[in-house]
């Protein structure tokens, strides 16, 4: 049996709780509008990298970003956030060996 030792409802007689503004957030770091990612493994400069997404990609990127390195930093594995599955598939194409 569940017991609710609270007192009535919380919101009442006060304000309730509204967290639109919190969802709506800058909509450039609202993470539910990538639609697609891509973990790279890469020996080549992020900048390279993010240049390439710059000249090239049609849809919108989120950035590069460093999600693990081996010990002796000559690899590591990107986090690309990318919103189309045609960018994806052209950064595989051009960045896979």
């Amino acid at each position: 049996m569940f017991l609710d030792r609270r007192k009535g409802d919380r919101r009442v007689g006060g304000k309730k709780y509204d967290n639109t503004e919190h969802r709506a957030g800058n909509s450039d770091h609202n993470l539910r509008k990538w639609n697609c990612g891509i973990l790279h493994q890469t020996t080549v400069h992020m900048g390279e990298i993010e240049r390439w997404l710059l000249d090239n990609a049609k849809s919108r990127w989120g950035g590069v970003g460093l999600d693990s390195f081996d010990e002796a930093l000559s690899s590591k594995v990107l986090k690309i956030m990318i919103e189309s599955q045609y960018d994806k598939n052209a950064f595989i194409e051009h960045f896979s060996l």
